[in-house]
């Protein structure tokens, strides 16, 4: 039973970089459609 904490805090992090990184793909993609809406 010790390893579920461990476990459940290791996949935590990994969910949460994992959240960043499609954070991050989200305002590139953002800022790409803005370009396109403008003309660029």
């Amino acid at each position: 039973q010790r390893l579920q904490p461990l476990y459940a805090a290791v996949l935590h992090d990994h969910f949460r970089e994992s959240n960043k990184e499609i954070s991050l793909i989200i305002l590139l993609f953002k800022k790409q459609n803005k370009r396109i809406a403008n003309g660029e």
